[in-house]
């Protein structure tokens, strides 16, 4: 059986080949380089130390760019001098850049002129048409503060502020904001001047980019009053600091702050397991600045999903801090959350509260609680599947480089049906939420010289998958020290040992088979013709290999892109397999594979696993656990589902 691509899918790929093929086109044309358009120049006073922001249109890496400002000066006194100003521009993101010099800064003054870029590439020059800009040249500025942020505030939360003249905390040198007054415990009773502290504190200010010097915050570090509640009243300055170490100052202005205890406001997860992240949300969290340290702490029960007894218990994270309002907790099997509840083994709900404590100066402050839920969920094994350049230098040797994505696809595929009724995330794309998970890298030829089609190079036999955090691939140095192959992963190459003829040196695998010529010689490059993205586009989609090897060319490459599919997620999955703690997981730690030879036994010996098997051609396949093996992997990764293949899985003795 077999589906063609639908028509949106066909449309989608037709224009992304035709937009590769327009694009391929016009990165070859020898062509000089588009003209550049100066749209903005920031910031519009530079100082010494000041890096110039060129936002304009077609300021490309693939051409040198010459920034050219032509026009006058005219200095505070009236005096006018002539600028004709040349500098390279560096350039990334769609941005040229420069850092201003004496000749740029050769006396202050304001510039009116124009700005127009020069671009060159092997092919010629061009000119970007003139613009018409004024900036401000100085060697210092003043600042003026026009308002502050003021009432509520949580510890490392940010002040914002309205002024002119900030400096941007580069070679310029930094704003400060100066913080002088009285803070008053929430606590402690009576007049602040007998009973609080004098602060006197400062904190460099974040000038936000592209504001004009207008805009920035400070952080409300535990630096400035500490992390305890109260209210602060005083007055507030600030303090440029140039790159030569001048000072200017602007007027005080009256400010006052009531500092709020942290507090816990979500949740972002429902339910969690080993080695995920559980991200906790709120305000006024510490960590990482100033210091300060951040704890949570839970009391309440947890209700044990298998047997339905509740008990209580009490645990403290320590999270990491992502910022003031975020901060997260890797779910560990020995501290925190692990330290009450088994979480290899057990599932349940947690249900009470969650309190941060923050620690600053051997004071603990106890913020406020949130009462919620959490569920605790069995183990998951998430995967990673990296497809490296050696993967894509391989797929070319079989000649479907043009069918990357759908071989990939149907190899994920082909692994998810193996795993399928455990508790295994097969992925793509980076892992976020998972602090623990597993790698694995399919490549193209084998580093180990030994043509072997995969390789588990994780140190010793896993046996319950205590690690959760595997790589197969790469090189490890411990597996080495053991006496064994140290470069892991799955080697695409080494497949093409199934064919009659071999390229180059590569030996025929024992299992050699004329099937395997069938289905691949069409595209080899050394063999046939290679698959083109417009055959791509024609191809169907299969849902099994009944039909193959085939006749028409476009079933041959159906066949063949579904077939390589089969092969790669059949080793694949054996790796993984592996490093599990398969085979014969309670047997010896050195017998990796079962004794014997069973058909469709996915971790038997290579030797024993024939072509076709592997394929899932004329019957055979597809390979699957055998019964043992997977009542153990169901152990170990449970879902609480039935094994769909119970009392038809080949036997493990």
């Amino acid at each position: 059986m077999f589906a063609c691509p639908s028509y949106r899918s066909a449309v989608f790929i037709s224009a992304l080949l035709a937009g590769s093929c327009v694009g391929s086109a016009q990165k070859s044309a020898p062509r000089k380089p588009a003209p550049v358009t100066v749209e903005r120049i920031s910031p519009a006073v530079l100082l010494p130390g000041s890096v110039v922001r060129i936002d304009g249109l077609n300021l490309v890496d693939t051409a040198d760019h010459v920034l050219i400002l032509k026009g006058d000066i005219v200095s505070a006194e009236g005096a006018t001098a002539t600028l004709d100003y040349r500098r390279p521009l560096s350039t990334g993101d769609g941005l040229g850049q420069l850092n201003a010099d004496d000749v740029l800064l050769s006396f202050d003054g304001m510039f009116a002129g124009t700005a127009t870029v020069e671009s060159t590439n092997s092919w010629g020059t061009t000119y970007g048409p003139e613009g018409t800009f004024q900036l401000e040249f100085a060697h210092s500025l003043k600042p003026v503060l026009r308002a502050a942020g003021t009432g509520l505030v949580y510890v490392n939360s940010q002040v914002q502020l309205d002024a002119e003249n900030l400096l941007y905390d580069t070679a310029e040198g930094a704003t400060v904001a100066k913080l002088d007054g009285c803070f008053m415990p929430a606590d402690v009773a009576g007049d602040c001047a007998t009973n609080g502290t004098q602060i006197s504190v400062q904190q460099v200010v974040i000038t936000e980019s592209n504001s004009g010097r207008k805009r920035g915050n400070f952080l409300f570090a535990p630096k400035l009053m500490g992390v305890k509640p109260g209210h602060f009243d005083g007055e507030l300055q600030l303090i440029n600091v140039h790159g030569d170490d001048a000072q200017t100052f602007s007027d005080t202005s009256s400010v006052s702050f009531d500092l709020i205890s942290s507090q816990m406001t979500g949740l972002d997860q429902t339910s969690v397991s080993w080695g995920q992240y559980l991200d906790i949300r709120g305000k006024g969290f510490a960590g990482a600045t100033g210091g300060a340290q951040m704890s949570i702490r839970f009391e309440g029960n947890f209700t044990d999903a298998a047997t339905n007894k509740t008990r209580q218990v009490t645990f403290e994270m320590v999270p990491q801090y992502v910022d003031n309002s975020h901060t997260r907790y890797v779910i560990d099997d020995k501290f925190g959350l692990g330290s009450v509840v088994q979480v290899r083994r057990e599932t349940g709900l947690l249900s009470g509260t969650f309190t941060p404590l923050v620690d600053w100066q051997g004071e603990t402050v106890v913020g406020q609680s949130m009462v919620t839920n959490l569920y605790v969920a069995g183990v998951k094994q998430v995967i990673l599947i990296r497809f490296t350049e050696g993967w894509r230098d391989s797929l070319r040797t079989f000649g479907l480089q043009a069918a990357d994505a759908f071989v990939q696809a149907r190899i994920v595929a082909a692994v998810q049906e193996t795993f399928e009724g455990l508790n295994i995330d097969i992925r793509q794309t980076e892992v976020t939420d998972f602090a623990l998970y597993s790698r694995v890298d399919v490549s193209g030829k084998d580093p180990n010289g030994r043509d072997m089609l995969g390789y588990d190079n994780t140190p010793g036999k896993d046996v319950g998958n205590e690690r959760l955090h595997d790589w197969i691939g790469g090189v490890n140095a411990l597996t080495q020290q053991d006496g064994y192959d140290g470069y892991g992963g799955i080697f695409v190459e080494s497949l093409l040992s199934f064919s009659e003829d071999p390229p180059g040196t590569m030996k025929k695998n024992p299992l050699h088979d004329p099937l395997f010529d069938q289905v691949f010689d069409h595209f080899r490059h050394d063999k046939g013709n290679e698959l083109t993205s417009a055959e791509v586009l024609s191809m169907p989609v299969l849902e099994g290999t009944a039909l193959c090897p085939a006749q028409s060319r476009a079933m041959q490459a159906a066949c063949a892109v579904h077939i390589l599919g089969n092969l790669v997620g059949h080793t694949l999955a054996h790796e993984v397999g592996h490093s599990l703690g398969l085979a014969e997981p309670f047997g010896s730690r050195t017998l990796f594979h079962p004794i014997g030879n069973v058909a469709n036994r996915l971790m038997d010996g290579g030797g024993y696993r024939p072509f076709a098997e592997r394929a899932r051609l004329q019957g055979q396949g597809p390979s699957v656990f055998c019964d043992e093996a997977f009542s153990y992997l169901q152990q170990i990764l449970p879902t609480g589902k039935a094994d769909q293949l119970l009392g038809t899985r080949p036997t493990c003795d």
